[in-house]
């Protein structure tokens, strides 16, 4: 098992590399830009080439970034996305929500208080996308991706900070 870690302070992210004795390798660091302060991330093989990449999430610099992993713990940068103007991206999910047996990112901007989802076209890159609003002043933090009502389509719940409760999404795809 390995760790990774946003480190929001120090604009980066870190990647510990596991061994067989349950201790850790040498620290890997990996930038993710100049006051960008990534905030969090999620793991899944995004290219199809059985290796895990990283999407993370820079709060400061309103973006998303995308990092392939090559198989040997290191990893190499991909696209970076827009979240839009002062979003604060924070919390990434990846999950199919649009039933393509494609990966699409997910994301709880605080800033402007909405979910965006970014589709992904399979190969690593994203592209349509479709952004939900919550309401003035709302500061989405986390969010959860799971079928709420069983109605088989992808629903989200999402814990708002400013407002103290949980806005559930039922299958906005």
């Amino acid at each position: 098992m390995d760790i990774i870690v946003a480190s929001y302070g120090t604009n980066n992210i870190a990647i510990l590399l596991g061994d067989s004795h349950m201790l850790f390798k040498t620290m890997l660091i990996h930038s993710t830009g100049i006051r960008s302060s990534p905030y969090s991330l999620a793991v899944a093989d995004m290219n199809n080439d059985k290796n895990l990449d990283i999407a993370v999430t820079n709060s400061q610099s309103n973006t998303v970034m995308i990092l392939f992993g090559i198989g040997n713990g290191s990893f190499i940068e991909g696209m970076i996305y827009s979240t839009g103007d002062q979003s604060r991206p924070y919390q990434i999910v990846l999950h199919d929500m649009n039933n393509d047996h494609l990966l699409d990112l997910i994301i709880a901007n605080s800033g402007t208080s909405n979910i965006l989802i970014i589709y992904g076209l399979g190969n690593g890159t994203f592209g349509n996308t479709n952004q939900y609003n919550l309401g003035y002043g709302y500061e989405p933090y986390s969010i959860a991706v799971s079928d709420i009502n069983n109605d088989g389509r992808m629903d989200i719940a999402v814990a708002c900070y400013a407002t103290d409760h949980v806005e559930i999404l039922l299958g906005p795809c």
